[in-house]
């Protein structure tokens, strides 16, 4: 495992970041029935089931209250962060090997 690029590990912790707040936002509107038949917000409210896994589905009785309800988004949002990171790192490995054959 090589080091991590922070640049791009922040980069993609903050578009997560972004999306994780206008998913929970659209759900939340859903959940108010205020929602409408906009495609793209229904997709975001949709997707707000995958943008707060791992830590609120492993454990939803620590993410009861607000403040730790956040934190665990922002958790989700490092994770994510995260993994786009080594999945970029793994293909810029693999194609950079390819062309020393």
């Amino acid at each position: 495992m090589g080091r991590i690029n922070y640049r791009l590990f922040f980069l993609f912790t903050l578009i997560c970041t972004i999306v994780t707040f206008f998913s929970f936002n659209s759900a939340f509107s859903r959940d108010a029935g205020t929602l409408g038949n906009d495609f793209v917000r229904n997709t975001l409210a949709d997707m707000y089931n995958i943008v707060r896994f791992p830590t609120h589905t492993l454990f939803p009785r620590f993410f009861r209250r607000p403040l730790p309800f956040a934190l665990g988004l922002v958790i989700n949002s490092a994770l994510y962060g995260f993994v786009m990171e080594r999945i970029i790192y793994l293909i810029l490995t693999l194609f950079s090997k390819k062309e020393d054959r």
